[in-house]
């Protein structure tokens, strides 16, 4: 029997990577889902399509999380989509900017926290008056907010702070039941971060890493679809760290 359905949920960042294949599992379980882009339509509406023919629900909508009204309008038209409040939001999207503190100007402090700060901050507060009973607010992190890579200063900051978010919203929310938590990937084999021999720092990156390998987006959203569902009602301002060990 699937945990999710009839749930409605919103994924951002849905286009590839960990945000779509947590669309993918959040739609197996029955969910209908919505997912963002910003500029990957044709993959947007592959991951819509692939959803579709599996028997599920799902949408895109064209959403760039770090402009200001872009958070309101996408949640209004999840709401008129299916005609109902919204059960599961997961703050995926977000940018890896990276450069040296002395090498860099401020842009790549401003494209890191518009997106991945100020883009979850907004998005959740125009979902909140549309968030059900019994909701999920799941906030993707990194294991960057508790180690430390040189040049991704800003980037760890603004995980450090989705953390924050997701601590100080786990009181504010409690009283409706709904939960929050962030979930910390750690090396995913993505486009972001290839695990490929041309990407110098994959190799880096596994020789910090106990278990000696990258993750995949199943494994993150495997931890998602967990806190999505009804096993996880008990589960609120927590950090599930998904990294095969870099930060134990």
């Amino acid at each position: 029997m699937s945990n999710l359905n009839n749930k409605v949920a919103i994924v951002t960042g849905g286009s590839r990577g960990i945000g779509a294949e947590t669309a993918r599992q959040l739609a197996r379980e029955g969910a209908k889902v919505a997912i963002s882009y910003n500029s990957s339509a044709d993959r947007a509406e592959a991951v819509v399509n692939e959803i579709k023919a599996a028997g599920g629900e799902a949408v895109a909508i064209k959403a760039n999380g770090a402009e200001a009204d872009a958070p309101q309008k996408l949640v209004q038209a999840v709401v008129e989509q299916w005609g109902q409040g919204i059960d599961i939001l997961v703050n995926n999207a977000g940018v890896f900017a990276t450069g040296n503190l002395a090498d860099t100007g401020v842009e790549v402090y401003d494209t890191n926290f518009n997106l991945n700060v100020r883009g979850v901050y907004e998005t959740t507060r125009a979902a909140v008056p549309h968030l059900n009973e019994n909701g999920r607010v799941i906030n993707i992190g990194s294991s960057v907010a508790h180690f430390a890579f040189p040049g991704a200063s800003a980037y760890g900051a603004t995980k450090a702070a989705v953390a924050g978010l997701t601590r100080s919203w786990a009181k504010e929310l409690a009283p409706k039941n709904i939960t929050v938590n962030t979930v910390h990937p750690g090396s995913i084999n993505t486009e972001m971060n290839p695990d490929v021999p041309e990407n110098d720092f994959a190799g880096y990156q596994k020789s910090l890493n106990p278990l000696g390998r990258y993750g995949t987006p199943a494994d993150i959203a495997a931890a998602v679809r967990y806190l999505a569902s009804p096993d996880a009602g008990f589960v609120t301002g927590s950090e599930l760290t998904v990294d095969g060990g870099l930060t134990a």
